[in-house]
């Protein structure tokens, strides 16, 4: 009696893993070129534009002391869709809320935290 070898297991389209990545490729323009002129548009005062701004490019400094969490339960690769499908909800959720600064905040600090945790789960090495 001999054993089969397991069938291959098929690789995805190189555009679909491509595609997983449109919100870490958007969050930048997104915060840096829409917003603020969302809110420039909305007459709302540049300080508070510069702040709102500020807060959500924050992550990228701070993101690298969550990365280890990144190991504590789940694989790499789950970790990297769940963050992805995280910031593009956070995105949306942004773009739909700029006549709230405060909600608008939160959802933008949310969308860097989530873009800086799914590069750190994508080029910490092996995603198994």
């Amino acid at each position: 009696m001999t054993d089969a070898p397991a069938p291959a297991r098929r690789a995805l389209p190189i555009w679909l893993m491509g595609l997983g990545f449109l919100p870490l490729g958007a969050a930048g323009s997104i915060t840096l070129i829409t917003v603020p002129q969302l809110l420039s548009g909305a007459h709302v005062p540049e300080q508070q534009i510069a702040t709102v701004t500020s807060i959500a490019l924050m992550p990228g400094f701070i993101t690298f002391a969550l990365a280890p969490l990144l190991d504590w339960r789940f694989r790499r690769r789950t970790y990297a869709i769940l963050f992805m499908l995280v910031s593009a909800a956070c995105q949306f959720g942004a773009l739909l809320s700029i006549g709230n600064l405060a909600l608008l905040t939160v959802l933008l600090f949310a969308t860097g935290v989530s873009i800086g945790l799914c590069v750190a789960a994508v080029g910490a090495g092996s995603a198994t």
